[in-house]
């Protein structure tokens, strides 16, 4: 599989992630959410966005395309 055929099944797979489409997603959105709301979620999405880093060096770790790992690459050096 090469770069553009990866990179177009990895978005068609993002954009039928179920999270996506869930209600809360579609409040925070629209700012529909109360501050309480707001605050629970960001202290369980916390820690995901913490450990963001690894998932991208991870995934340049076994990701065989030479294109993808320079993107990842990039992204890596660009966020860090």
């Amino acid at each position: 599989m090469n770069a553009p055929v990866f990179l177009e099944d990895l978005k068609r797979r993002v954009a039928e992630h179920p999270f996506l489409r869930h209600p809360f997603l579609h409040l925070v959105s629209t700012q529909a959410v109360s501050r309480e709301q707001a605050r629970r979620f960001a202290l369980l999405y916390y820690p995901h966005i913490l450990r963001t880093r690894l998932y991208q060096a991870n995934a340049l770790g076994v990701t065989p395309d030479e294109g993808i790992q320079a993107v990842l690459a990039e992204i890596l050096y660009d966020e860090y």
